[in-house]
């Protein structure tokens, strides 16, 4: 998605809840830190595991 975007065409990005839907999660953030311009900010906010810890249960303390 952010393949058609010139380098260095933004300010800011954020990445919300996103990451986990991705199937290569480090080509989106490299795609991200591409699209910045040199001193931009990056937001990513992410609260869903990914990987084996996305498989195991919580336990009862923390559910």
């Amino acid at each position: 998605m952010l393949g058609r975007l010139g380098d260095g065409r933004f300010g800011a990005v954020t990445l919300v809840f996103v990451l986990h839907h991705m199937a290569d999660p480090a080509a989106g953030l490299r795609a991200a830190w591409r699209v910045l311009r040199p001193g931009g900010r990056l937001l990513v906010a992410e609260m869903l595991p990914k990987g084996p810890e996305a498989r195991r249960p919580l336990p009862p303390d923390r559910a």
